[in-house]
């Protein structure tokens, strides 16, 4: 068995690292867009950089080649103008990226909204894509919701950081309830509105990474992410995909249910290990094989208390 998990896993570490790519190409020049701050206006691009706090509250804006977040950078491209709005009116800009999407170390990506991130009357699904690779190499949090990627969906390293899974006082989560100081927050991740954890702006949920209700059409690989939680709830996976090796400071991370994936399945080395937490999910539907945390001899609770409930099932 231990054979067949490094085969599959190190099958899918080399899969995941086409996806790494460099800054955008030189060429056409006159249509490259720089953002180093403020919104992104309209437009088609060969490459856009991302070099400063850059959001995407409406509009369209198509990328021929590449699109990089670089470390330092954030772009916002889930938070719209008008949450409450119904239809287009209530979901953010449009982007769709013809290359690939990389996020360099400590750089921030929200990418996508639907009702499970602050549209709840509307999904970016259908209107925002990626035509290569989504990677975060290092990168501080990465969050894409009802998005189509069509190559591997990619995180390596990064997150918040060991400070926030540690437990060692001020450095959880939760910060430190014996002197009330709240858990350290870096303040690019602060800049973001969607990041407000309801009590609006300079109250920003703690660091985290998540794929929810994504069509991913090549492979999804998370290892080695240090931070307070990651999910990765109702996508479509056409490849396999490894949830390996991360570290989380809320109990209840490592949320990996109801997902699709239709080939295999491995989940190890991760604390907290794999659960339903507090999803409402359901068992993941694996099409080939299913190893390890995520194993289809696997049972857990569902909930806090709840029925023992597989963690992966066979594909019918």
């Amino acid at each position: 068995m231990s054979r067949i998990w490094k085969a599959l896993l190190g099958a899918s570490l080399i899969l995941a690292s086409v996806a790494v790519v460099g800054p955008p190409t030189a060429g056409a020049s006159t249509s490259r867009y720089v953002c180093s701050g403020g919104n992104v206006p309209s437009g088609v691009y060969s490459s856009v950089l991302v070099r400063g706090t850059c959001f995407l509250p409406s509009g369209a804006v198509v990328v021929k080649r590449n699109l990089t977040v670089m470390s330092g950078a954030l772009l916002d491209a889930a938070t719209p103008v008008n949450p409450a709005a119904t239809g287009a009116d209530g979901l953010p800009g449009t982007l769709k990226v013809r290359g690939d999407v990389l996020v360099d170390p400590g750089g921030v990506l929200l990418f996508g909204c639907d009702g499970a991130n602050g549209c709840p009357n509307g999904t970016t699904m259908g209107a925002d894509s990626v035509g290569g690779n989504l990677t975060g190499i290092g990168a501080l949090g990465v969050v894409v919701h009802s998005v189509r990627i069509d190559g591997n969906a990619v995180l390596f390293g990064g997150g918040g950081g060991a400070a926030l899974v540690d437990g060692s006082g001020s450095g959880t989560c939760d910060g430190n309830p014996a002197t009330n100081t709240p858990a350290p927050v870096p303040p690019l991740w602060a800049s973001a509105p969607s990041l407000a954890n309801g009590e609006g702006p300079g109250h920003p949920l703690p660091v985290f990474s998540d794929f929810e209700d994504n069509s991913i059409g090549g492979n999804l690989v998370v290892v080695g992410l240090q931070s307070c939680w990651f999910g990765a709830l109702r996508n479509h996976v056409a490849d396999n995909a490894v949830v390996a090796f991360n570290r989380m400071g809320d109990p209840d991370a490592n949320e990996v249910m109801t997902n699709t994936i239709d080939a295999s399945f491995l989940c190890f080395g991760n604390d907290h290990a794999v659960q339903f937490g507090d999803s409402g999910g359901s068992s993941n539907v694996v099409g080939r094989h299913a190893f390890g945390e995520c194993g289809f001899d696997i049972r857990i609770p569902n909930g806090d208390g709840g029925p023992l409930t597989a963690v992966s099932v066979h594909a019918t």
